[in-house]
């Protein structure tokens, strides 16, 4: 039992508590690995566990009233699955599947809860965080209905950059093998769409696509790309654009 607390601090949830918190958190916590495709828990569960992720990615969906499947999130080192639990919330609202094969801290409720809820500076971190979370899916959801799938699809390359971007040989190369449909499903696009544009951002040379793997070759063009209304027949002049600023 128990996970080095360095490992814990690493996530913004536990970045700012005093070393002997951490530290009796990660007591209570232990190492696991999930395949890449096994599921780390189902919408509906009964919660027992959050997981702070160590390595890897991890996919967030929600089954709709319709039957569809929705993705809302993807999570990498660094972030928290699951950790509403800590105020309150009993079940889980989304299915969790490992994209990667992932490294996390599981992370008993019970316990945990019990001990961080006596800690003003544990809440207020829990607060932060759970709202930083939050800004980023209702920022999605008003890109859903204001932005071009273009504009949703750009956005999306930029986050998924930042959260699970690595950089090898000067390309920044995201870090976690999602289908064209998943990427489809958390932009709110169909997969033919989603297709249609990946092509042509690669004809265009600001990405490339390597075993699932988007390759950003041109992150500033790709800014330039979410900023138009509607895009050029000629791809480049984003590319220039983006040039002159750089």
């Amino acid at each position: 039992m128990g996970v080095n607390p360095k490992l814990l601090r690493r996530s913004p949830l536990f970045a700012e508590l005093p070393v002997a918190d951490v530290n009796a958190v990660a007591d209570m916590a232990h190492l696991r690995w999930f395949d890449r495709g096994e599921t780390l828990f189902r919408q509906g569960d009964e919660i027992v566990f959050f997981y702070v992720v160590f390595d890897g990615a991890v996919k967030l969906s929600r089954a709709t009233r319709t039957g569809k499947t929705m993705v809302v999130d993807f999570r990498g080192p660094g972030q928290v699955v699951g950790g509403r639990a800590i105020i309150g919330q009993r079940a889980y609202t989304d299915d969790a599947q490992a994209l990667e094969d992932v490294l996390v801290a599981s992370v008993p409720v019970e316990p945990a809860v019990n001990f961080l809820a006596s800690r003003a500076s544990a809440v207020m971190s829990l607060a932060r965080y759970l709202a930083s979370r939050l800004d980023v899916r209702e920022s999605m959801v008003a890109a859903l209905s204001t932005n071009r799938v273009h504009q949703r699809l750009a956005d999306a390359l930029l986050e998924l950059s930042e959260s699970f971007g690595v950089v090898v040989d000067g390309v920044t190369v995201i870090n976690a093998r999602l289908t064209q449909t998943e990427l489809a499903e958390w932009i709110g696009a169909t997969r033919e769409t989603t297709s249609t544009l990946l092509n042509g951002l690669r004809r265009a040379g600001f990405i490339d696509i390597v075993s699932r793997r988007i390759h950003v070759l041109d992150s500033l063009a790709i800014e330039a790309y979410a900023a138009v209304e509607e895009l050029p027949d000629d791809l480049s002049m984003l590319a220039r654009a983006s040039q002159r600023v750089a």
